[in-house]
């Protein structure tokens, strides 16, 4: 069984958008509210400001979910252990298969 950071890891991985929108919205909306307590400027200023800063989280954010996808396809999905066990015999057979081609292709070209 896999802990909670794992699965929550491999979520993130399939559903990278859907992370960028469920962060980015929240952050952009506190943006907005605590642009409303600068009453010395205009609503139209307030909407630039909460524009400009919302491109900045949102861009900090959008890369931060790539490095974490990019990571992830370089190491992999987090597998139950049970899983990666039969996945490392089944490597480990496929090297014997090959091991055994090669020994056998070796034989037939020494004759």
């Amino acid at each position: 069984e896999l802990m909670t950071h794992h699965i929550l890891a491999n979520f993130m991985y399939d559903h990278p958008f859907h992370l960028l929108v469920a962060v980015s919205v929240p952050v952009v909306g506190s943006i907005f509210l605590t642009q409303k307590d600068h009453a010395h400027l205009k609503l139209s200023q307030k909407i630039m400001h909460t524009r400009v800063l919302g491109q900045l989280s949102v861009l900090g954010i959008l890369l931060s979910v790539m490095f974490f996808r990019d990571y992830m396809d370089r190491n992999g999905r987090f597998i139950e252990s049970d899983l990666a066990s039969e996945i490392e015999q089944y490597e480990m057979s496929q090297d014997a298969l090959i091991a055994r081609d090669l020994i056998r292709e070796a034989a037939y070209l020494k004759k």
